[in-house]
């Protein structure tokens, strides 16, 4: 998977000795010393930086989760509308989406300040694993449609976990320009979308 939440009791030996990796790897990708104590809930890079990058582009591209399934059941009953969705963090806008240069919008908040699921869906990445999106979280909301939050500064959920909208999913962090802000990313079918004919107006 590239990832792996930390558990109650785990030392990052044993982490290491569960995945097949020299423990120094494990340190080194993580920015932490070998003998360093991990926390429950914290979440450790297992896979070398290059893979884990390929996971998250892979997903962003296609919506799938990291085992490559389509992951639909209660998704997939899911038929969002144009005006289906929430705003992820009430803010100003700060960057426009642009089509073919600039696939996202950037919402400006507060350090610290939650962020939310536009709309019921499953989380199928939360992660770090590309510096262009910082600590991002992407959620699946039927067969052809995700949505991506980038630049958090802390994750709520993980992998796997099923949200409903508006439910906090991370917490602003700061952007590669060093504002406080989210990137806000919609994927039809693979393809970005402009997140602003999908957002409700305010």
């Amino acid at each position: 998977m590239g990832f792996y939440r930390v558990a109650a009791g785990d030392t990052l030996s044993r982490i290491a000795t569960g995945y097949g990796r020299p423990v120094q790897d494990i340190a080194e990708w993580n920015g932490l010393p070998a003998n360093a104590t991990v926390a429950p809930g914290q979440l450790l890079r297992v896979a070398p930086i290059k893979t884990a990058s390929a996971i998250v582009v892979s997903g962003l591209q296609s919506g799938v989760d990291r085992t490559g399934s389509n992951n639909g059941t209660a998704m997939e009953k899911a038929s969002l509308r144009p005006d289906g969705f929430t705003w992820p963090l009430n803010g100003p806008v700060l960057t426009r989406f642009v089509q073919g240069r600039h696939g996202n919008i950037e919402i400006g908040g507060k350090p610290g300040e939650l962020v939310k699921a536009a709309a019921a869906g499953r989380v199928v990445y939360a992660g770090t694993g590309i510096h262009k999106y910082g600590a991002l979280v992407i959620i699946k909301h039927d067969k052809n449609l995700i949505t991506a939050y980038g630049h958090n500064s802390i994750l709520l959920v993980k992998d796997g976990d099923a949200v409903a909208q508006g439910q906090p999913i991370s917490e602003v962090g700061v952007s590669n320009a060093g504002m406080p802000s989210i990137q806000f990313e919609m994927r039809m079918n693979g393809k970005p979308v402009d997140p602003l004919s999908y957002l409700p107006a305010f």
